[in-house]
């Protein structure tokens, strides 16, 4: 997350609880995360202030997309971290070591045999020039 506002180049919205970027390696077109700024593990620990921001944010988002990729279907997953319950043998440091976050895909196109086999996705549009569109929409 520091390294993508240092650069800024994939840098799509900003507000003061959430960063909404481009990935460097993203998977398909037009996809974008949502993270916190602040480092929590677990998407169920957040404010009820923070929660009001991500609405703002993901609301502001989607309507950038739908805006120019003409209301496109999408998935969405929160990815939050496991059952953090201690147990032998365990990951014990989960709490410092995941960061929940958001991820937003477009389904622009369909994932076919070399994606599927080879696990590497072709991008029409480049992490960079896709922040710029939903950053001037």
């Amino acid at each position: 997350m520091r390294e993508e506002l240092r650069v800024g180049d994939r840098v799509i919205s900003e507000t003061k609880d959430f960063l909404a970027f481009s990935l460097f390696a993203a998977k398909f077109p037009f996809e974008f995360w949502i993270l916190p700024k602040k480092h929590l593990c677990s998407f169920q620990e957040i404010s009820a202030a923070e929660m009001e921001d991500l609405s703002l944010m993901l609301a502001t988002m989607l309507k950038k997309m739908r805006s120019i990729l003409k209301d496109p279907p999408y998935n969405y997953v929160i990815h939050t971290v496991p059952n953090r319950i201690p147990r032998h043998d365990q990951w014990h440091t989960i709490g410092e070591d995941f960061h929940w976050h958001m991820e937003v895909m477009p389904r622009l196109l369909r994932t076919s045999g070399f994606e599927w086999g080879s696990g590497f996705y072709i991008l029409t549009t480049s992490p960079e020039d896709a922040a710029k569109y939903l950053r001037e929409a």
